[in-house]
């Protein structure tokens, strides 16, 4: 029995996700299809992170047990030659058995790409989040310290039952390059939704229609804010041992 890990990157334009989901096209799904071709076994795959539909990753990484009998990168140019080219497995390695690659990440890092102007070419509609109004760039890096540090995110997520809502913000990272506002976020771990609710109050705040000590007070779980598209959002890094 081998355990390889590889990572990956995708375009989530055309997937309902990454998690499999029945009758829909996932990342998840595409993957364990292709791996039942190369190796005639019925594999589930682990990731670091799930990620919503529409959104994209950088650098996602998945771990698996397998009886075939070849090295990782005999595994990664059949996957390469099967998958579509909206999804590439960019490297990997045979693995101890006890490792996974969910609950052994220490950190992750999403970058979200925001265009600030009024016409937005047409081949960046699917990967940059284009907002008409201007933006105050300093203003927007100061409310971002009332998210760093532990707290309890909440009020900043999509809700499951049961959830442990107590996360850590380790940076948040603001970048003005041009039209192109970078939101760049790492946390040891992130709910639901959490990175979209956190660019969209950034960038009320930077519009002027939040004030700093609104941040505070939606942090605090006494008022639910909306959540910004998933089309400019990245799973960027992933940080193990």
């Amino acid at each position: 029995m081998k355990h390889f890990v590889l990572r990956i990157s995708y375009d989530g334009t055309s997937y309902c996700g990454f998690q499999i989901q029945e009758n829909l096209p996932t990342i998840q799904g595409k993957i364990e299809d292709v791996l039942k071709d190369i190796t005639k076994e019925r594999i589930r795959i682990r990731y670091a992170g799930r990620t919503d539909k529409g959104v994209h990753a950088f650098w996602q990484v998945i771990d698996f047990f397998t009886e075939w009998k070849r090295d990782v990168n005999e595994i990664i140019a059949a996957m390469n030659a099967l998958l579509s080219r909206d999804i590439r497995i960019l490297e990997g390695s045979e693995v101890k058995n006890n490792f996974h690659s969910r609950f052994d990440a220490k950190k992750r890092e999403y970058t979200y790409i925001v265009f600030q102007g009024n016409v937005l070419l047409p081949f960046f509609r699917n990967y940059v989040y284009p907002f008409t109004y201007s933006l105050e760039l300093n203003v927007m890096r100061k409310s971002s310290n009332f998210f760093l540090g532990e707290h309890d995110f909440s009020s900043i997520c999509d809700k499951n039952n049961g959830e442990n809502f107590t996360r850590t913000v380790e940076e948040i990272e603001i970048l003005n390059k041009g039209s192109f506002f970078i939101f760049r976020i790492v946390a040891n771990a992130f709910l639901r939704g959490m990175v979209r609710y956190i660019v969209q109050i950034l960038l009320d705040v930077g519009r002027c229609k939040l004030k700093l000590e609104d941040v505070e007070y939606i942090i605090a779980s006494k008022r639910k804010w909306r959540k910004v598209s998933p089309c400019g959002l990245y799973l960027s890094r992933v940080w193990y041992d």
